[in-house]
């Protein structure tokens, strides 16, 4: 079990090659200024900045997105994504379970669909198959606290 790396993902996600952390709940604009990210701005609705070649875990390369909707519910760092090849997928999966000490949990989410899902303290990282228009395997991880979900909802509803 990789125990630098364990309390890395409690504070942020790694970034391997930049020597970096991105705090977890850090504001999308703040994001930018953590090392060189790409800004993509598909449109007035969606915003992805992209931390290319990067390393979430050793010696493992992908495309790292974090998403920010105009809506303004994720406007803060809470999760980030990588579309993956399936060699890659096996490649991570091996990768995650020398790291973490342990395997995933399995879960079916259709006939063609399904995850690999570590719960960490602070964090959960996902590994999926998926099928839309074809198959295709993504990496991900997301923040657990939801404390920032909450105090939206409090802003939003004038809740105490």
């Amino acid at each position: 079990m990789n125990t630098v790396l364990l309390n890395k993902l409690e504070i942020g996600i790694p970034l391997i090659k930049t020597g970096l952390v991105l705090p977890w709940e850090t504001p999308f604009e703040s994001l930018k200024s953590f090392g060189s990210p790409e800004l993509i701005e598909h449109s007035e609705q969606r915003t992805d900045l992209v931390w290319k070649t990067e390393e979430v875990f050793e010696n493992l390369e992908l495309d790292l997105v974090i998403m920010r909707w105009s809506t303004g519910l994720n406007k803060r760092l809470t999760e980030a994504y990588s579309n993956i090849s399936e060699d890659k997928f096996k490649l991570l999966k091996s990768q995650i379970i020398k790291e973490l000490g342990r395997h995933g949990t399995l879960r079916k989410r259709s006939k063609l669909e399904y995850d690999i899902v570590w719960k960490l303290k602070n964090c959960t990282i996902k590994l999926s198959e998926k099928d839309r228009f074809g198959t295709y395997w993504q990496f991900s991880i997301h923040y657990n606290n939801s404390t920032g979900l909450k105090n939206f909802f409090k802003t939003i509803f004038n809740l105490n």
